[in-house]
């Protein structure tokens, strides 16, 4: 029975998951989460695996930029923590550095077709709002 019980529980936390592909969304004037609007540096991206693992690409801007790869875990339904352990450079910016770094997100918002994770034990936070690539 006790097997059974946390089968279950690990059943409803993976379809709770955030595991997609996601482009840097906004909230329009109603309040619905849409494409963020043309950048000049374009737009950032997330991609969490259903492994675990995730990159974050950052904007190129001016042929500079970096996406960071690592792993994600889910802490609850209300917490998610992206532990980054390379910083590979754009065109500009060449190549692959080791680091080690920890980002604290609360999940705000997650649905099929949008996400938005607002950083915490930061001095500035930020909120990252996401849609869900087609």
């Amino acid at each position: 029975m006790m097997l059974m019980c946390l089968s279950l529980q690990a059943q409803h936390k993976n379809n709770n998951m955030p595991v997609n592909s996601w482009t840097q969304g906004k909230k329009d004037a109603s309040g619905n989460i849409v494409k963020a609007d043309a950048s000049r540096a374009g737009w950032y991206m997330l991609k969490l695996n259903a492994d675990s693992t995730l990159v974050f690409n950052d904007p190129f801007s001016c042929g500079f930029g970096f996406e960071k790869h690592g792993r994600w875990q889910q802490q609850n339904d209300s917490i998610i923590r992206f532990l980054y352990n390379s910083k590979v450079g754009y065109m500009n910016n060449k190549g692959t550095i080791a680091i080690n770094e920890t980002e604290i997100y609360k999940i705000v918002l997650m649905e099929k077709e949008a996400l938005i994770l607002e950083q915490q034990a930061v001095e500035t936070p930020r909120t990252l709002i996401f849609i869900a690539n087609k």
